[in-house]
């Protein structure tokens, strides 16, 4: 089971009182009053309800928000206040649906609320996809609190005007959702971008030799593991720039890279052919009758390859076909301290599927921001394309998943592998030669990457 934070759990089950005890005693008011005002009043407030409820929930998935109110005791007690606030509001209102003058005052005081809420999330989080909807839900939020004031200025809520009052809390929550999902689509329902679009940006995060987590712990556990030299003919399956490839025929193997891009391949051989000893094709791991050229190798490396497919069985089978007898493949994937982090990290990330799949393949939603190159490169954006810069301001999205070792370890032995080692946490290497950055002495103190080094039976 997937960890969380303690007050992410609090505060979700506070939120999910709004659905627990409003909903069901505003259904009961309009069974036992019913008449067409209360009909009206009562769909608004549940699709205010359900509105505000997805986006705290969306908002409780924020990592530096989580870190603020594990660290913050003052933070953690105002956001905790203001959010009991909310939900006492969704609770006023159900009683009061009857009641307009009252329900206009508690939609006042619960957008004045909100907006606070929202102030606070914006002063602790740097991430891009959730500033832009925190702004727009503060626009949405000051615009609903002017429309009800000016509401009362002009139509004065009094019994008679039950109707007029129960239209415009509707016409406010049918505008507030509209505007919502449809400007904070791709937070809410995005889809993700291919590998192939964000090749650049890859390529500027990792640049010729991969960025600092390569170089000072991936590059050298690999090299540990397969033992590369003159006499190896090795693969390396999802090769992105090339990065690893070029770090194996450095040390004397011969290596063939493929990727399923097309531009990733093709700037992976921008970098030259490492003397001859490097050579690139496109080849979906994934995809029916896949074959690489050239038969088969002594050995094979997957580094965060196997979780960026679909499954685990098809890549894992051509793999071991790929794979001489008696040679060896070195998986890397990333462990439950990268899915369920609690440092800074990288990336912006949400989970798609439900804690139910945890282990077992369970979706990830990653953003990749231009700070993902400062961090993986410990310095700033090194490309000069003005045009490309400006794009990747944007950002990217990819879904990962998140597959425990038994699972890599069950799929490797049902194609055929036998696991020969697994490293639950790969530590940096002691003489790798980086400079030492904030975020390389947190990856030491908590490391996100695992290891298997399957062997093909001879």
């Amino acid at each position: 089971m997937a960890t969380q934070h303690p007050t992410r759990i609090v505060r979700f089950q506070l939120l999910s009182t709004l659905l627990g005890v409003s909903i069901p005693f505003a259904i009961d008011r309009l069974i036992k009053d019913y008449s067409e005002p209360m009909l009206i009043a009562t769909i608004a407030f549940l699709l205010t309800s359900l509105n505000f409820f997805h986006g705290k929930v969306v908002t409780l998935e924020n990592d530096d928000y989580n870190n603020a109110l594990t660290d913050r005791p003052a933070f953690a007690l105002a956001d905790y206040a203001l959010n009991l606030l909310v939900v006492l509001c969704f609770v006023f209102m159900a009683f009061y649906l009857d009641k307009p003058g009252r329900l206009v005052a508690f939609n006042l005081i619960l957008r004045g609320v909100d907006c606070v809420l929202v102030l606070l999330v914006m002063s602790v989080t740097p991430q891009r996809e959730v500033l832009r909807a925190q702004r727009s839900w503060l626009a949405i939020n000051l615009f609903a609190f002017a429309y009800f004031l000016i509401f009362l200025r002009l139509y004065s809520p009094v019994p008679e005007h039950h109707l007029a009052t129960s239209v415009a809390f509707l016409a406010m929550t049918v505008a507030d959702i509209s505007v919502d999902y449809s400007y904070n689509r791709h937070l809410y329902f995005s889809m993700s971008d291919t590998w192939d679009d964000m090749a650049h940006f890859w390529d500027d995060m990792q640049g010729r030799d991969g960025d600092i987590f390569r170089r000072a712990v991936l590059i050298p556990a690999i090299k540990g593991a397969l033992k590369p030299a003159p006499n190896l003919r090795i693969l390396d399956a999802g090769c992105g720039n090339g990065c690893v490839a070029r770090a194996l025929a450095a040390a004397g193997a011969t290596v063939v890279g493929v990727d399923k891009s097309p531009r990733h391949v093709e700037i992976a051989r921008s970098y030259g052919d490492g003397e001859g000893r490097i050579t690139y094709e496109v080849v979906d791991l994934e995809a029916e009758g896949a074959a690489v050229a050239g038969g088969q190798f002594d050995a094979v490396v997957a580094c965060f390859t196997l979780q960026d497919c679909c499954t685990l069985e098809k890549p894992l089978r051509l793999l071991a076909s790929l794979l001489k007898p008696g040679g060896h493949a070195f998986v890397v994937f990333e462990n439950d301290n990268s899915f369920n982090k609690t440092e800074e990290h990288s990336t912006t990330r949400r989970w798609i599927d439900s804690e139910k799949r945890a282990g077992k393949g369970r979706r990830q939603l990653i953003f990749w921001e231009p700070r993902s190159i400062r961090i993986s490169r410990g310095g700033a954006l090194h490309s000069e394309d003005d045009e490309l810069a400006s794009e990747w301001s944007r950002g990217f999205k990819t879904i990962t998943r998140h597959w425990s070792t038994e699972c890599y370890v069950e799929m490797g032995r049902r194609a055929g592998l036998t696991c020969v080692a697994v490293t639950k946490e790969i530590t940096p290497a002691p003489d790798h030669g980086v400079p030492i950055t904030r975020h390389l002495t947190q990856y030491a103190s908590q490391p996100r990457f695992s290891s298997i080094l399957f062997g093909r039976p001879a």
